[in-house]
C-alpha cells in the first residue's frame, strides 16, 4: 500500500515540473504570433495601398487617352463582346448637334467586304474600350447582337428621329 502514494507524489512532482515548462512557452508563442499577425495585416495594407494606386493610375492613363480621340481612328475600329467574339466594326459615328456629343455609333456585321453587312446603332455610352485599347467591348451576347436594332447600309432611318433613338437607348440598357 506503501507504494501507492509514493508513485502518485512521484506523478505529481513530474506533473507539476513539466507544466511550467510549457506554460514558459505558451506566452511566448503568443507573442510571435500576434507579431507575426500585425506583419500580415501591415502586409495587407500595403496590398490594398498599392492597388487603389495602380488603378487610379490605370483611370489617369485610360482618361489621358481616351478623352479625346479622331473619329477616323474609331471608324473601322473592331467590336467584340466581353467573351471576346466579334460582332462586327464601326462603320459611322451619328453626332448629336444639340448636345455636341455622339449620339451613337454604327456597328457593321455579317457581311463580306461591307457587302450584305447589317447595321446596328449601338449608344456610345454602351461602348467601352478593352486593355490593349484597340477594341471596343460591348456587353451583349450573339444571340441579344442578332436581335439588336439593326438596317440595311442603304435604308438607315432617320437619324434625328426620337423614336428610334429611344429604341436604340431602351435596348443597350
Amino acid at each position: 500500500m506503501k507504494k501507492f502514494p509514493i508513485l502518485l507524489t512521484a506523478s505529481a512532482l513530474s506533473m507539476g515540473l513539466t507544466v511550467p515548462v510549457f506554460a514558459v512557452d505558451v506566452p511566448e508563442r503568443q507573442q510571435e504570433l500576434q507579431k507575426e499577425r500585425q506583419d500580415v495585416r501591415e502586409e495587407q495594407k500595403d496590398v490594398q495601398e498599392e492597388r487603389r494606386e495602380a488603378a487610379k493610375a490605370r483611370t489617369n492613363v485610360r482618361r489621358d487617352i481616351t478623352q479625346v480621340h479622331r473619329a477616323s481612328k474609331v471608324i473601322g475600329m473592331d467590336v467584340e463582346n466581353a467573351q471576346g467574339d466579334d460582332l462586327g466594326d464601326i462603320t459611322d459615328l451619328v453626332l448629336d448637334f444639340d448636345n455636341g456629343q455622339i449620339a451613337y455609333v454604327v456597328v457593321g456585321s455579317g457581311g463580306v467586304l461591307g457587302v450584305g453587312d447589317t447595321l446596328h446603332a449601338v449608344p456610345w455610352r454602351s461602348l467601352k474600350l478593352n486593355d490593349k485599347m484597340d477594341k471596343f467591348v460591348i456587353n451583349t451576347d450573339k444571340n441579344q447582337w442578332k436581335n439588336a436594332p439593326g438596317f440595311n447600309k442603304d435604308e438607315w432611318p432617320p437619324v434625328a428621329d426620337k423614336a428610334f433613338r429611344q429604341r436604340v437607348d431602351s435596348y443597350y440598357r
